[in-house]
């Protein structure tokens, strides 16, 4: 049952009946995974997260580098709109000329700005005595009965209706 086919030298690309099944069995896969991911990520703080990673025992360097690469993305992202903004603001960007211009000079001052700014954190971390990991206050959490007995109610009704559908 081919539905489509396309011959190229000794090769053969064709679309069958199990082909498209296992497209649509990926597809709904990876949109629900990535649906869980952006779930997890715009309704848990950064810091409850790498928390968590702690006591899994993650690596320390590996949370170390996620918690920094997480603060310079928005130094990063600050920067630029600053930049991007003065620029903007002295007709840098009024035609397509100024406007490359404009672009590789944001591109060079971003680079410089990220590059001191990093170089004032590593200063900062060494003169509080950074050692091999960071290291900051754990919060502490209460967990209510209440709201477990309610978590494991909808998720068994979620499996008993999915079960009889």
């Amino acid at each position: 049952n081919i539905w489509w086919s396309w011959k190229v030298g000794n090769w053969q690309i064709f679309i069958s009946d199990d082909s498209i099944g296992t497209v649509i069995n990926l597809i709904t896969v990876v949109f629900g995974s990535i649906s869980c991911l952006y779930f997890l990520t715009l309704t848990t703080p950064i810091t409850v997260i790498l928390s968590v990673m702690r006591k899994l025992k993650v690596p320390s360097l590996l949370v170390d580098l996620i918690e920094l690469t997480y603060r310079f993305i928005f130094i990063f992202l600050d920067t630029a709109l600053a930049i991007h903004q003065s620029q903007a603001s002295r007709l840098g960007y009024g035609s397509l000329r100024k406007g490359i211009r404009s672009l590789g000079l944001l591109i060079s001052s971003l680079f410089l700005g990220v590059l001191q700014r990093s170089g004032q954190l590593t200063m900062a971390m060494n003169a509080r005595g950074y050692q091999e990991n960071l290291s900051y206050i754990e919060d502490t959490y209460t967990y209510s009965s209440r709201n477990w007995l309610i978590a494991i109610v909808i998720l068994g009704s979620l499996i008993f209706i999915n079960g009889y559908l």
